[in-house]
């Protein structure tokens, strides 16, 4: 989500998008070195994809209308991407990828302007939860392969935690990110592969949004409706991506859904117990 995009990913991200501007402004490469635009197009969208989602995440949690006016042009400019690939217009579509990449990183600095400290902190909070999710799943799996990736993703957590107690936040941040990494690989080998794992995602979260609409409706909670609401349609996100066989990114929206959903119910029985 995270929820917070870490800046590994972020600086990442905008490397990615130098050198597909420096190829496509200096057309440098041959027919054998240059990489088919076709692949990398469809592969920085995906890239792109995964961005939105931690954007729109970090700025629905920041509540900032600024934040969310310029994700919506983000997000206006991934759709303008998208027709252009489905056209066979690549070089148009990493265009239209890279400005709507700009725009998303630029939503989330104002939605989490000098707040590192923060993310840092939240972030290693959601990889907590994941780790104990992906723990159960592992252990009832028995798959020692599984076991072993889990390890590392505790390895790197506990360094992340050092991390922020050192007050290095951006070195937690990114050890966050390949903990993250390390315990969804775990529980997409415990599951079976890619599609097996996500398609149990999408089970669980489907339960839980169950839940959690029970019991936002009976605390009348606005502010629990709303972020339900965003969880919902993040599930929906999730059952697209699965649909067109994007097992990687349901998987990852799925997260993202739970985090809602939990959310909702936190917010919905802490205005209950008032």
């Amino acid at each position: 989500m995270e929820a917070s995009k870490t800046y590994e990913e972020v600086s990442k991200m905008k490397k990615v998008m130098a050198m597909i501007l420096g190829m496509m402004v200096l057309g440098i490469g041959t027919a054998f070195s240059q990489p088919d635009p076709k692949e990398v197009a469809k592969r920085e969208f995906g890239h792109l994809m995964e961005l939105l989602d931690r954007a729109e995440e970090i700025v629905e949690e920041s509540g900032n209308e600024e934040a969310a006016e310029v994700l919506e042009k983000a997000k206006k400019e991934a759709e303008k991407a998208k027709r252009a690939i489905e056209d066979g217009k690549y070089r148009k579509a990493l265009k239209h990828i890279r400005f709507a990449t700009k725009l998303a990183l630029r939503a989330i600095e104002i939605a989490k302007p000098d707040k590192l400290e923060e993310r840092a902190k939240r972030a290693y909070e959601r990889l907590e939860r994941l780790l104990e999710r992906a723990e159960k799943i592992v252990e009832e799996s028995g798959n020692e392969e599984a076991a072993e990736v889990l390890e590392k993703a505790k390895k790197e957590a506990e360094k992340a935690e050092k991390a922020i107690e050192d007050g290095d936040y951006r070195k937690a941040l990114r050890l966050i990110e390949r903990a993250t990494e390390f315990a969804l690989k775990a529980i997409v080998i415990a599951e079976g592969g890619p599609e097996e794992a996500a398609k149990k995602a999408l089970i669980r979260l489907d339960e839980l949004i169950k839940k959690a609409t029970k019991i936002v409706n009976e605390s009348n909670n606005l502010e629990a409706g709303k972020v339900l609401f965003k969880a919902k349609q993040m599930q929906r996100k999730a059952e697209k991506a699965f649909e067109e066989g994007d097992y990687r990114l349901s998987l990852r929206r799925s997260g993202i859904a739970t985090r809602l959903a939990h959310k909702a119910i936190r917010i919905a029985e802490t205005k209950t117990s008032e």
